[in-house]
This record gives C-alpha cells, structure tokens and sequence, in this order.
C-alpha cells in the first residue's frame, strides 16, 4: 500500500489551491488546470519473438527441389558461394545444387508474401529429397495476460475533463481509493510526458512517490527538493509540454534545501 507522505498543512495547501491560479497556470484561464493537447505517439516497436529455422539435410552431389504446398516460392536469397538456386518462376520451385560440404541458410518469399527461412546442411552420404514446406497455422495461447486492474474502475465521479483532472488529484493526495476511481499503480517509472516535463527542472532534483491512475488518465507525484545554494522559482506552464494534461504544485518558490510536491497528468498508458 502506497503511503501518503504530505504533511497535513502541505496537503490542505495543495487541495485549497487547485481552483487558484498560482498553482496551476494557463494564460486566460485563472483558476484552472494546464489543459494541453495530447500529442500523437509514435508507434512503439518491440522485437518479435525469434523462430529457429527449419533445417534440413541434403546431399552434396545431386540437386534438390523444393516447394510450397497449396503456395508458389516467388524469390530465393542464399550465399552464392556455398550453393547454387535456380528458380522456377511458373511452377514456384526452386532447385538447389551445393558446392561442397558445410551448412548454409535460405530465406525464401512466397508470391503470397509468406516467408519460410530453411537451413541446409550439405552432407555427401544424404539421400536424394524433395521438400515440401506447409504452413503450419498458428496456435492461439491457452495463457493470457493478465487484465488491466484499471477496466474494473468507475468513471470519475466529475462533470467536464477539467473537474476529472481535479478529481483525480484530490482523490490521489488524500490516497482515496474507497471510491472505486482511482487505484495506486505498481509502475515504477513515470510516463513519457512527465520524463519530458521533468527535463526541464533541472537542477531540481524529482523523486517520483507513485503513479495513480484512472480509467483515462495516469498522475505522477513527485517530491522536488532544491538542492542548490539559490532560491529557485517554478513556472507549471514550463513543464506544459506535450502530452501533458495538468499541473500542480504546492509551491513555487523552493529555497535552498526546501521541498515541494509535483503532480504531473497525463493520458494513461494503458497495459505498457
């Protein structure tokens, strides 16, 4: 369970000042929260699980046919040096004929533009053959990722996108998770806009206490702590940077040594 470190007068500061502007700044709107625009994002790319290629062993000194079942092999890239492949492009076959002893890899495209990689091995005692490759259908997973906590939240209990921002912050600082619209997250690292907002406190330095989410949106609590010998004055609409829905502060001045709190909103990320 996420303990709530604010000390009472700190956190009765921060609740009596979000309806304030000097806590949350935007120009023309007084007394409401930073709203920005959410930015695109980037598609995120991770590496597929890798498949060990077929493999296949075949004689040195005859030549070997190799087919697609219900499919015709389109082209055919292999290390010239080790084996020679030459195509029939009306049956979609592709003959080999290696050079000598040793293994080498052939990766092969169908015309539907299905991919097969088979590894060969060149042995002088292998009987003649003919391959034929199948598609093996895919098998869904028995196992499945566990559910996303947050699909069993109710929806803030607020009128408006500016009041659920206000919500989720009032019920985070209280550490109010009674409600059934907010829970305290397990992750450890802030979202991406929040990383981007907090490049530019330095030479602050931000120790993140927890990160609240709601069913849309994410509130990342951070500890500021000046660790300069000059006092250091803090504008919320410098850490407006994309992506960034809200935020508040407890203070904006920090004196040498002095501490403040940090709440940065964003859009939830979901299962990342």
């Amino acid at each position: 369970m996420f303990e709530i470190r604010l000390a009472r007068t700190r956190f009765a500061s921060l609740l009596s000042a979000l309806g304030r502007a000097s806590v949350l700044l935007v120009a023309g709107l007084a007394g409401s929260f930073i709203l920005a625009p959410s930015a695109p994002r980037a598609a995120d790319f991770s590496l597929r699980t890798e498949t060990t290629p077929l493999a296949v062993t075949i004689p040195v000194d005859s030549t070997t046919l190799i087919r697609m079942e219900a499919n015709r092999i389109r082209s055919a890239i292999f290390d010239k040096t080790l084996m020679d492949i030459q195509t029939d492009q009306e049956a979609g076959t592709v003959y080999v004929l290696p050079k000598t002893e040793g293994e080498s890899t052939v990766y092969l495209t169908a015309v539907s533009g299905d991919t097969a990689a088979v590894r060969l091995i060149f042995d002088v005692d292998a009987p003649a053959r003919t391959i034929v490759l199948e598609k093996e259908e895919s098998v869904a997973s028995d196992s499945s990722p566990d559910p996303d906590p947050v699909g069993n939240l109710k929806p803030l209990a607020a009128h408006g996108y500016s009041a659920d921002i206000k919500r989720i912050v009032t019920l985070m600082l209280r550490g109010d998770m009674t409600s059934g619209e907010i829970l305290f997250s397990e992750r450890k690292n802030a979202g991406p806009a929040a990383k981007a907002a907090l490049a530019k406190l330095i030479p602050l330095k931000a120790k993140l206490t927890g990160v609240w989410r709601s069913q849309a949106i994410e509130a990342s609590h951070f500890e500021l702590r000046n660790g300069t010998i000059r006092p250091i004055a803090l504008d919320p609409r410098a850490l407006s940077v994309a992506g960034i829905y809200a935020v508040a502060l407890t203070s904006q001045t920090l004196m040498p040594g002095e501490k403040t709190d940090l709440i940065l909103v964003e859009a939830d990320r979901g299962t990342r």
